[in-house]
């Protein structure tokens, strides 16, 4: 990743995620946000996987979609080409 790809600072909304992942990757990608509920009332925990040219990456956090989201997308960023 250089110096030109870094993340926004906290706070930063899905849209200014989603607007790097459409800079980046056109409509090239898909993300999956998906909530998991464990067998016997578990913590809630919430999945997020970005699928684009060079991989999958995915990610998951206790309660919180950007987190896991935020997460994936540094990932795919550090992965990039």
């Amino acid at each position: 990743m250089s110096e030109n790809d870094t993340l926004p600072k906290d706070p930063w909304t899905f849209h200014e995620a989603m607007d790097i992942l459409r800079e980046r990757y056109g409509d090239q990608y898909d993300v999956r946000l998906v909530p998991s509920v464990r067998l016997g009332g578990g913590p809630h925990r919430c999945r997020c996987t970005i699928r684009v040219s060079h991989g999958e990456f995915s990610a998951a956090a206790d309660l919180h979609y950007m987190e896991a989201f935020r997460d994936a997308l540094k990932q795919t960023l550090e992965a990039a080409p």
